[in-house]
């Protein structure tokens, strides 16, 4: 017959497989942010391309990011460099419906990481450039 008393873990810590658990989250977690897909992005003018890896808060924020990461894949139309911030651009392309949509990038460690992608004000070429002229510049 068990009491409750010595059914109760003789060690007072976790349970082994709560510990495995826990450190097989970690590891995916960890996994995860490594072996995230690089997306190649062209450069205005056919002048090469750049590695950049998704960020899950574009598309947590901004509904319309896959859009506009899927039109920068195609072609950038216009780059823009932050003015205030080292290593930081602003990838400009036009979207199918002929908005204008945004891919913000920066430097990160050993590779290029997407900060967040959305549209600019009213989409339109005008609204997106006086946008990013605030901040950067061509």
């Amino acid at each position: 017959m068990t009491t409750i008393a010595s059914s109760r873990k003789r060690s007072g810590g976790k349970s082994p497989f709560l510990w495995l658990v826990v450190v097989v989250l970690l590891l995916a977690a960890m996994l995860s942010v490594l072996f995230q897909q690089v997306r190649q992005i062209p450069l205005p003018g056919n002048r090469g391309s750049v590695g950049v890896r998704y960020n899950a808060h574009a598309e947590d924020e901004h509904p319309e990011a896959h859009t506009v990461r899927k039109a920068c894949e195609q072609r950038t139309e216009f780059l823009y460099k932050y003015l205030y911030e080292s290593g930081k651009y602003a990838f400009i392309c036009r979207l199918p419906d002929d908005k204008w949509g945004m891919m913000i990038i920066k430097k990160a460690q050993d590779f290029w990481e997407e900060v967040t992608s959305f549209i600019p004000k009213d989409g339109s070429k005008w609204a997106v450039q006086q946008y990013v002229e605030k901040f950067a510049t061509p």
